[in-house]
């Protein structure tokens, strides 16, 4: 289970903008989740707030599980200051202006959505 969440880790770092620990071509797997976007919809605004918090807390703890502390930094630097209630506000609008991932779990749309909010985001 460590290999597994030590990889899933380390890739949600690596793709998140200006983190790549993963090397040119390296093949990896990452596993879908278990929740769906339907699902994550019908949560009350604490429990999808702590989800998605959930899942940012794994990325700042993915240094005890091999990922790179300088990557880790940079996640800590774009979203570390946000508040749950931001963090679900990110996810949320991503979901409705993307319908179209729907079919995704969302682990992965919470990824795309903080990646493009870290993108987008002058500090």
């Amino acid at each position: 289970m460590a290999t597994a969440m030590t990889m899933a880790a380390s890739i949600a770092l690596a793709s998140l903008p200006g983190m790549s620990t993963a090397a040119p071509g390296k093949d990896v797997t990452i596993h879908g989740g278990w929740m769906t976007p339907i699902e994550y919809r019908t949560l009350p605004d604490g429990q999808r707030g702590a989800y998605v918090t959930g899942v940012v807390e794994g990325w700042f703890h993915a240094p005890a599980f091999g990922a790179p502390e300088r990557n880790t930094d940079r996640v800590v630097q774009c979203l570390g200051g946000l508040k749950p209630g931001q963090l679900m506000q990110t996810v949320d609008l991503y979901l409705t202006a993307n319908p179209a991932e729907r079919d995704k779990t969302m682990n992965f749309l919470v990824y795309s959505a903080l990646s493009d909010f870290c993108a987008n985001r002058k500090h």
